[in-house]
Formats: C-alpha cells, sequence, structure tokens
C-alpha cells in the first residue's frame, strides 16, 4: 500500500505559526477584499493564457518532432487569433514549415505540413518576439542557480492588452517526479518595444520533488512579502507538472505579506483565500479520513 503525503514545503515559516490561537491576523474585508479577489481574477486568467502557450507549444513540438519535419525550424511561435492558437515552426529563411491549430471552442486541433510563406502578420508577429527577446538582458535580471540535467528555461509571449506585451521566462521539467517552481520572471514592453517593467517572482529556485513510492494530495510553498499573491506562473507550473500528469489536486501558496493562505483548485479553475486554522482542519480531515479508509481495507 503506497502511503499518501501531503507534501509542505512552506519556506521560512516557523512551525509554531500552525500552533497559534491567540492574537488571530484579520481576514481581509471591504475594499481590500474587494481588491485582492478583482487582482484574483486577472491572476486566474493570465495564468490560463500563459498555460495554453505552454501546452499547445509543447504538444506541438512533441508532434513535430515525431512527424520529422524538414528542412528543421530555427524556432516556434505561438499566436492568438480569435478562437484560434496557432504555432508556427519557422525556418532561418521565414518560411513555415509546420503549422498546429488548436481551437478554442472545440478543444480540437489540426495540422498543415506544407511549406509556406509567412504572411505579412505572421512575420511582423514573429520578427517582434524575436526583437523583444533580445531586449530581455536590459533588464539586468539575473537568474538562479538549478540543476540543468532537471530542469531548463521556456519562454511565453503574452499579449497582457493593447499597449502591453509580457514575456514569460518559466522552467520546465525534464526530470520524473519534479515541479520547477520559482526561478520566474516577467518582462513588459510596451508597443515601441521598450521594457518597461521587470518582476522576480521567486527569489530562488525552490523545486517540489518526490519518490515513486509516495503519492501527492497537495503542495505548497510561501511567498515573501513583496509577492503577496499566488501567481501565474505558479498555477501555470502546477497545472503542467503536478496536475495533468501526477493527479495532485491542489497548491497552496502562504501570503507572508496577506497572512493568508491562497488555495488553487485546478478542476474549477479558481482560487480561494483561506486562514492557517483553516488549511490545517483541511489536512488534519485529509489524514484523518486516510487512517479511516486505511482501516476498512
Amino acid at each position: 500500500m503506497k502511503k499518501i503525503f501531503c507534501l509542505i514545503v512552506i519556506l521560512g515559516i516557523s512551525l509554531t505559526l500552525f500552533g497559534q490561537k491567540k492574537d488571530k491576523l484579520p481576514i481581509p474585508i471591504g475594499e481590500e477584499l474587494a481588491k485582492i479577489n478583482a487582482d484574483l481574477d486577472s491572476i486566474l486568467k493570465e495564468a490560463y493564457h500563459l498555460y495554453l502557450s505552454e501546452k499547445i507549444n509543447w504538444i506541438a513540438s512533441d508532434n513535430y518532432m515525431e512527424r520529422g519535419i524538414y528542412p528543421p525550424a530555427k524556432g516556434s511561435f505561438v499566436m492568438f487569433e480569435d478562437s484560434i492558437a496557432k504555432v508556427l515552426f519557422v525556418t532561418v529563411n521565414d518560411s513555415c514549415v509546420y503549422e498546429e491549430r488548436y481551437h478554442l471552442a472545440s478543444q480540437t486541433t489540426d495540422y498543415l505540413t506544407e511549406r509556406r510563406a509567412l504572411s505579412e502578420t505572421e512575420k511582423q508577429f514573429c520578427d517582434r518576439q524575436v526583437r523583444l527577446m533580445g531586449k530581455l538582458t536590459e533588464s539586468g535580471m539575473q537568474v538562479y542557480a538549478y540543476p540543468e540535467d532537471q530542469a531548463s528555461f521556456n519562454i511565453d509571449v503574452i499579449r497582457i492588452n493593447d499597449s502591453i506585451t509580457r514575456i514569460y521566462l518559466i522552467l520546465g521539467a525534464l526530470a520524473n517526479n519534479l515541479i520547477p517552481f520559482g526561478n520566474d520572471f516577467s518582462f513588459d514592453f510596451d508597443n515601441n518595444d521598450s521594457l518597461i517593467a521587470s518582476r522576480e517572482y521567486h527569489h530562488s529556485y525552490i523545486p517540489i520533488s518526490w519518490e515513486n513510492s509516495q503519492t501527492i494530495e497537495h503542495v505548497t510553498h510561501s511567498h515573501t512579502k513583496d509577492n503577496p499573491y499566488i501567481t501565474p506562473t505558479d498555477i501555470c507550473t502546477f497545472v503542467l507538472y503536478g496536475y495533468e500528469l501526477y493527479g495532485i489536486q491542489n497548491l497552496s501558496v502562504y501570503s507572508s505579506a496577506l497572512h493568508q493562505y491562497f488555495l488553487f483548485n485546478p478542476k474549477d479553475w479558481n482560487i480561494t483565500m483561506i486562514t492557517t486554522d483553516e488549511l490545517l482542519k483541511q489536512n488534519d480531515s485529509s489524514k484523518k479520513n486516510h487512517k479511516k479508509n486505511h482501516k476498512k481495507k
């Protein structure tokens, strides 16, 4: 019988916090709560966009390799057009040699293998992505050390609104039983390709890993005060490498700025803000249910 673990990796939080009964920290209400909920809605939308970009590029890249397309592409670009997300594989001569399209409404895919010239819109889109990625060094952002045999960087370009394009730099897992949290950044560019903002979501590489004999139900980590919310990168990384690959059901992130947990449920794609006591009750209940089930068996 495999043991069921609730894997709690909380960085920088004293264990005595879990036993506190006095001086409970206030729960946000009124305008503060309304702002938090509005921010969480935006995070969920952005996380889904980021997840789609990662997912369809992942699937399309696997299909591209399996089909042995020639000549080889120099790179791939994800474009969102109305209800279609498409991945273009482009050669050094700016020819598209493979195109895979994901229909958002029907959640179906189709692909084209005929070599063709890029449309003017596609060429401008691809050229701009190359320009923007070349400007990432302007931010002066320093990445943290990580085992390069276990993870590698992925780049996603997301159109936030009519005036801001955001480039995400996040880690993808190369090893099994690994969720590569941390070492994630974003860079905002205006329509003149000027870098106007950059963010460091975590201040280290904080992977979660486990043995084959373990079954994980819940993972968590904490954020420093300069990053008060669960992030789109948290959600995207968890869904890809925790929920979809291994069936891990929940992700929680502790906010040291708000003194609350943000619990993400991938089934409903929602975020619930809960107190430390509430999270402990859920964990205690889970442990009790596991003991009951174990006795029945």
